[in-house]
């Protein structure tokens, strides 16, 4: 019996099927590969902020607020870093995280989603 494959109603020939096969299979790949990518990135960061870089010892993950109404800076996202002087453009600002040691009072700030950085790529 012969096979028939079809693509939007059309008839397609069974190379033209594989070939399909083969970009969704490659499509599944650079996703699998992009968010390894992303994890990757993901343990970099909270290795590089769960210990204080002065004295080693243990953050504590908060936020730093820019007024008494935190609800206010709540609704915004909290704080945020860009490159321009003015923060008032949303695109291209990028969420932080903020770090307390106990110990000595450092504050480290970290990128809160590292797939913010490829906003880096598309600002002019």
């Amino acid at each position: 019996m012969t096979e028939h494959y079809f693509k939007d109603g059309q008839r397609i020939t069974k190379e033209e099927n594989e070939a399909i096969i083969r970009e969704k299979e490659r499509k599944k790949e650079i996703e699998r590969i992009q968010e390894e990518s992303r994890v990757k990135k993901l343990k970099e960061i909270k290795n590089l902020t769960e210990f204080c870089s002065k004295c080693k010892t243990k953050m504590i993950e908060g936020f730093i607020t820019q007024s008494r109404q935190d609800s206010l800076v709540t609704i915004f996202g909290g704080i945020y870093w860009t490159q321009h002087e003015s923060g008032a453009a949303i695109v291209g600002r990028i969420g932080l995280k903020a770090f307390l040691c106990p110990n000595c009072g450092n504050i480290d700030l970290s990128v809160r989603d590292p797939d913010d950085l490829n906003k880096l790529n598309q600002t002019p």
